[in-house]
């Protein structure tokens, strides 16, 4: 009976060691885990607003950004190099969020080789001029430095593809004799369309009641573009603006007012904007076609774009719901033949 109590007591000695054994394999001589590493950022300079061309740069003007080191350029000022940024000068406008690199900065202003307001196109964009109206520029509400999306509208004809002329063309009558047909009349251009439906009969031609009626379609085509300049530019020169002013009578003084009140635009005709090279070029094209452009004003600090449609007669009815209307017996009083865009009031000055 002893044996036996001694021999379980073994056994549960046993059991216990294997099972301290495997803890102990489990807990305290397992492996440490491996940390992993986080992702470590790098601190680079970007401008908090508006950097005139010319300004000083200062704390007040910065803000940073982080990059992972991958994405750092050489170009960038890192947090680092702060105190070779601060003094410095901007070579021409930075936007607000731009990221600053060596380029955009300078020790000391350049000095300018044309008028001052080139100093306000960056590198590698144009400034273009379009002409405008009061109902097209925003009610004049476009300034200079506004931002605006570009609307342009243009009338399709459907033409010959041989000889680049409006359809319908013109076919002078034709004649049979024997197997030949030959053309008479003063018309001498065209070619002969036969039509095998009408077998050997006569020829007949349906005559337009009018012209072909042109199909119209807008699309915005340009999105967030600096307005450079609204008006004609300033010719005067700031060394001539800086001259101090010769004494006159005062009747001539008043004389010399009146007369520069009387040059003063009323309301401008053009509008500058600050394009690429590529857009520049279309703009050219499409001002020698005929293009009507629009412009539609935004926020300066919204800097998204959004995909637009083209706006033609087809999108129109489908997209808003327009009807086709019924010919109906009773029609409204008086006859409405054309529709016109409302004449808005004359600008009254405050």
């Amino acid at each position: 009976m002893r044996r036996s109590r001694v021999f379980l007591l073994l056994i549960l000695i046993v059991f216990l060691g294997i099972a301290l054994v495997f803890y102990a394999s489990r807990t305290v001589l397992a492996p440490a885990p491996t940390a992993v590493p986080t992702p470590s950022f790098v601190k680079v300079f970007i401008a908090r607003q508006n950097i005139p061309y010319g300004a000083p740069i200062t704390e007040e003007l910065l803000d940073t950004a982080e990059l992972p080191p991958d994405r750092v350029l050489a170009t960038y000022f890192t947090e680092a190099e702060k105190d070779l940024l601060i003094g410095k000068i901007a070579r021409y406008p930075i936007e607000q969020g731009v990221f600053l690199t060596e380029g955009m900065i300078g020790s000391e202003t350049p000095a300018p080789t044309g008028p001052a307001y080139t100093a306000s196109i960056p590198p590698g964009m144009n400034a273009i001029s379009i002409p405008i109206t009061r109902l097209a520029a925003v009610s004049y509400g476009v300034s200079d430095n506004t931002h605006v999306n570009v609307i342009g509208c243009v009338l399709f004809k459907d033409v010959d593809s041989e000889f680049q002329s409006q359809l319908p063309n013109r076919i002078p009558p034709l004649q049979e004799q024997e197997t030949v047909l030959s053309l008479s009349g003063p018309d001498s251009k065209g070619r002969i369309e036969p039509e095998p439906a009408f077998g050997n009969a006569k020829f007949f031609y349906a005559v337009p009641q009018e012209p072909q009626r042109p199909r119209a379609t807008c699309q915005m085509f340009l999105q967030n573009i600096v307005v450079l300049k609204v008006g004609d530019f300033n010719q005067v020169n700031a060394a001539d603006q800086a001259q101090a002013p010769t004494q006159q009578p005062p009747a001539q003084q008043q004389q010399q007012q009146q007369q520069q009140q009387a040059q003063q635009p009323t309301s401008p005709g053009v509008v500058t904007l600050i394009v690429t090279p590529q857009d520049a070029v279309s703009i050219t094209w499409m001002l020698y076609n005929n293009f009507r452009f629009t412009l539609a004003l935004r926020n300066s600090a919204d800097a998204s774009r959004v995909a637009v449609e083209a706006a033609t007669l087809q999108y129109i009815l489908s997209q808003y719901n327009f009807p086709v209307p019924a010919k109906l017996p009773f029609a409204i009083e008086p006859r409405v033949d054309q529709l016109n865009i409302p004449e808005p009031p004359p600008a009254t000055g405050r």
